[in-house]
């Protein structure tokens, strides 16, 4: 029906798309695992986990361009990447998971669950800005077991090595 959850961290919700990325990487579209017939997707994905890795949010598609294709493309990339960006949203099946306004790419929050942003989203509100009272110890231990229950192993463990990767491998 349409219908919001009250906060983006609740993983019981039933996303239409819920993404993995702590300790593997897997997909569930409508609540069944997503599965390749013939060929793996594999830039479409790799798609996606760029686009998660970056923060999914306004994410340049010159950045993607550049990530996902080494050597020169005729127009720069961008038929490349609107290609991509298609079969990724079927894929999902979802027009909507997936925005492009004015060249920046943007995962709907809406529509897409990820792991790993709900771990670093549950973690922020207890650090804090700072300065702020310390969060009770009973918060604390419901936090902790929450965050291991969403910590299942390194951001897109098994992936090659990649400088992408770097920065919220560190922060996680």
């Amino acid at each position: 029906h349409a219908m919001a959850p009250a906060s983006p961290d609740i993983a019981a919700w039933p996303w239409p798309i819920n993404v993995r990325t702590l300790g593997g990487f897997a997909i569930d579209v409508r609540g069944a695992p997503l599965r390749f017939e013939g060929k793996s997707q594999r830039k479409p994905l790799d798609l996606l986990k760029a686009l998660i890795a970056l923060g999914g949010r306004d994410v340049p598609a010159s950045v993607l361009i550049e990530l996902l294709w080494r050597e020169p493309l005729e127009d720069g990339g961008q038929k490349a990447l609107e290609i991509t960006l298609h079969r990724l949203r079927r894929l999902l099946r979802s027009d909507d998971a997936i925005r492009v306004t004015d060249r920046r790419v943007t995962l709907d929050a809406a529509l897409v669950w990820v792991d790993a942003w709900a771990l670093e989203r549950m973690l922020a509100t207890l650090v804090g800005a700072g300065g702020g009272p310390e969060p009770a110890i009973d918060r604390l231990e419901v936090a902790a077991i929450r965050a291991l229950e969403l910590y299942r192993g390194e951001f897109l463990a098994g992936e090659p090595d990649a400088s992408w990767l770097v920065p919220i491998r560190n922060r996680i």
